[in-house]
């Protein structure tokens, strides 16, 4: 009997913890974010310069990932003036890519393969200089 008594308060307290658990709210899912490169000289705010807004440095089809990328497609803009998203858009459908990217000749990149996706590559005058898979 003695051990009855003791479950019940136990069990009860289980019971509580449960039931405040299931009925927590819970919290929204964070957007999808497409990360961008910092802009070259988003360093001066914190040195008490106003900083220039970051540049739009990569763009996606919208649509279902078909894993897809033809760059010789896309070889028309190399050697023009970096255009921006406009022109990023323009390779990028030109090359049937799932998505196209700036990128800095000598800028640090990630190392992960993506079938479907464009590399716009930009030297430091604002040129385009290659245009890759990858």
């Amino acid at each position: 009997m003695e051990k009855r008594l003791f479950a019940y308060p136990l069990a009860f307290a289980a019971l509580m913890a449960l039931t405040a658990c299931a009925n927590a709210p819970k919290p929204a899912p964070e957007p999808a974010q497409t990360q961008t490169p910092m802009h070259p000289h988003a360093h001066d705010h914190a040195q008490g310069q106003p900083s220039q807004p970051r540049e739009i440095t990569q763009v996606e089809s919208g649509k279902a990932a078909r894993n897809q990328c033809n760059a010789k497609a896309a070889q028309s803009i190399v050697g023009k003036p970096y255009g921006g998203p406009a022109m990023l858009e323009q390779a990028r459908a030109a090359a049937g890519a799932d998505l196209a990217r700036m990128l800095r000749e000598n800028s640090a990149t990630t190392k992960e393969m993506q079938i479907g996706r464009l590399n716009v590559i930009v030297n430091a005058q604002g040129a385009v200089v290659r245009v890759t898979c990858g």
